[in-house]
């Protein structure tokens, strides 16, 4: 993927969680029988953050990245957001990998959301 915001932008597709707009990115060049793999950016970034390594990545799995609830291109809800609304938004039903196995690959703070959810 070529590293310009206006494409990154234009390439982003959106789902619905509690009346907001979540930004969301899947690609990677990997096989059907390819695991997914799930990015979750630091706090107080974005999915921009896996940029630098999207190609790297997707060549041996799908990838399926997330601005969180606030963050990026997503909704900001002026009732606020928390690690407990961004697993609810990941456990939500249009979530991108619903259902899917996924191996998730956090950055900075994004351990904390992954380490919770996988309890």
């Amino acid at each position: 993927m070529q590293a310009d915001t206006q494409n990154w932008r234009d390439q982003a597709s959106y789902f619905d969680f509690e009346g907001h707009k979540i930004a969301y990115w899947t690609g990677g060049s990997a096989g059907v029988g390819a695991k997914p793999l799930l990015l979750v950016h630091g706090f107080p970034t974005c999915a921009w953050d896996w940029v630098p390594t999207w190609e790297q990545l997707g060549s041996q799995h799908r990838l399926i990245a997330c601005d969180l609830l606030g963050f990026g291109l997503s909704d900001k809800p002026r009732d606020g957001y928390s690690i407990h609304r961004h697993n609810r938004a990941r456990a939500h039903r249009t979530y991108p990998c619903r259902g899917a196995p996924v191996e998730p690959l956090a950055s900075q703070s994004g351990d904390g959301l992954n380490n919770r959810r996988a309890v």
